[in-house]
């Protein structure tokens, strides 16, 4: 058995294959460092629908408040989504009216990300907070382009899938593998897009 983007808490030794959630959110911290205005108050969208990082949520928080130290003026706010396709679209309008205060919201999921976008857009207020989203979509990719997304954070499925296999096939050759295989993860910007979606074609 090899396990994907998230370790079962039992005392059974176990290969894992994913993303390093730690340092995802260091790398999403750093972003948000070199890139958004002060004073920073972040919130961070987790969602059951991507259930590996919302597993380790606390790890991506940790990875983010590491980078950022006291460029925050308050702790990370912390939002979650459920299964209903809605709920990103409800929270992001709750927040845009409610919590002004808030410069920057990281979101989790590529579904959240599509829905809080759309609200930004349709409430008219491009510019006002910056958004972070996830997944490499084409619609995301470019509203990554245009601006409307400061970045997007993208991990490597088929990296993930090539790794699990490759664990499985070492662990049946020779007996054992490598405990933990990191895929990585990228943060996708305006200035690297295009080099992103070439590279993604290529594959």
């Amino acid at each position: 058995m090899v396990l994907i983007e998230h370790a079962l808490s039992d005392e059974s030794p176990r290969p894992l294959v994913g993303t390093n959630n730690f340092v995802m959110g260091k790398e999403i911290g750093e972003l948000i460092a070199n890139r958004s205005r002060n004073p920073l108050q972040v919130a961070v969208v987790y969602s059951r629908k991507s259930p590996g990082i919302y597993a380790e949520k606390d790890l991506v928080g940790l990875g983010i408040t590491s980078s950022l130290g006291n460029l925050l003026e308050a702790p990370l706010w912390t939002k979650v989504t459920g299964l209903n396709p809605l709920d990103a679209e409800q929270l992001t309008y709750s927040m845009l009216r409610n919590e002004p205060w808030i410069s920057t919201v990281v979101f989790s999921d590529t579904s959240d990300t599509l829905a809080a976008t759309q609200v930004l857009i349709d409430m008219n207020l491009v510019g006002t907070v910056q958004l972070i989203g996830f997944g490499a979509e084409d619609t995301i990719l470019d509203y990554v382009d245009k601006g409307i997304l400061e970045a997007t954070v993208v991990t490597n499925p088929r990296k993930i899938g090539y790794s699990a296999v490759s664990v499985l096939m070492d662990m049946q050759q020779y007996g054992y593998s490598s405990g933990y295989v990191d895929t990585g993860s990228s943060i996708v910007t305006r200035e690297n897009v295009e080099t992103f979606r070439k590279a993604g074609r290529r594959q």
